[in-house]
This record gives C-alpha cells, sequence and structure tokens, in this order.
C-alpha cells in the first residue's frame, strides 16, 4: 500500500513497484487514522507511509498509530523531513524502513525488498543522524519516554501510588501500569 497525499507520487511508486518486484500496488490514505483502519482491513505486506503522522496527531497518538500500523505490516516512513528523535521513536514504534522521498526508485524497491526479507531499511542521511544521536545525546530519556511516560516515572519516584497518579494524570490504573 502506498499512503501518500501526493497523487503523482503514489502513481510513481506505484507503478516501480508493479514493474520492479511484480507486487500489486494499493492507493492508501493521506491520513494516519483512516491508514489504521485501512491497513487492518485489507492487511497489505508492505506500506509506505508518505506523510507526516506528527502533522496529523500529536506525538502520543501518532506513535500509538504507528505501532498499530506496524503490528499489521512492514510499515516504511517516507519522509520529507524528520528529527532524529522521531526516526528513533518510529523506529521504536515498529517502522522497518525510513526513506527520503527525495530518494530514486531503485531506494523504494531495495527499501521493500529488505524489510520484505525481514530486513531494516535506513536512508544513509538518517543512519548518521541515529548514529549520531546514540553517541552524543545527552538526555537519553527524551528519546525513549514519551512526555506521559515521564510524568508517570516522576509521580513515581515521588511516591505516589498507581491509583493516585492514574487520578493525577486522568488515566486508568492499567495506562499507569504499562
Amino acid at each position: 500500500m502506498v499512503a501518500d497525499p501526493q497523487p503523482v507520487f503514489v502513481d510513481g511508486i506505484s507503478g516501480h513497484i508493479i514493474s520492479e518486484l511484480g507486487l500489486e500496488a494499493l492507493a492508501g490514505p493521506s491520513d494516519l487514522f483512516d491508514l489504521a483502519r485501512r491497513v487492518a482491513e485489507t492487511a497489505p505486506v508492505v506500506t509506505l507511509i508518505g506523510f507526516d503522522p506528527w502533522q496529523s496527531a500529536d506525538a502520543d497518538t501518532a506513535l500509538a498509530m504507528l505501532r498499530t500500523v506496524a503490528a499489521t505490516t512492514q510499515a516504511i516512513l517516507v519522509y520529507d523531513h524528520i528529527e532524529p528523535h522521531q526516526a528513533w521513536r518510529a523506529l521504536h514504534a515498529g517502522i522497518v524502513g525510513l526513506i527520503s522521498r527525495r530518494s530514486p526508485p531503485e531506494d523504494f524497491v531495495t527499501a521493500i525488498r529488505q524489510t520484505l526479507r525481514g530486513g531494516t531499511f535506513l536512508d544513509p542521511t538518517i543512519q548518521e543522524e541515529l548514529a549520531a544521536l546514540a553517541r552524543h545525546d545527552r538526555n537519553p530519556s527524551s528519546v525513549l519516554l514519551t512526555p506521559r511516560e515521564q510524568s508517570v516515572l516522576r509521580l513515581s519516584a515521588d511516591g505516589l501510588t498507581t491509583g493516585r497518579i492514574a487520578t493525577h494524570l486522568a488515566l486508568s490504573p492499567s495506562s499507569v501500569k504499562a
């Protein structure tokens, strides 16, 4: 499935996927919520997500939706620009590929082939940025924990019980435990 708001991109990449890989290409929605629904309905083997999930929803919701999509399909995020922290979090959510929209069509074919074999594809530019982030990030909790998770951790460190944290943050106790 190719989910992107730009029809020219969808048509071009779909044509390339069909000719190079012999796979059927489905045009997907350009909205994160509709994408999660369509992926659940059609269960495509690979999905190219060509829109910025962080523009569709807040960071926590975007990551939850990416997790939902990635649980059903090999999801490759196609980006115009992505911050290294967003890339890191997307990979943590189950995204198996990150590729720049400016990559040549052959790189998209390579990314799909690698993910179909169970591998991961990282555009060389984002590889360098992720490596630099891993080497130099002085605040790793900002990468590994969402703001909500950081709040739960702080309140827990302050001695609040699960029930009190849930009440304080308007969450269910099971969400606090998770």
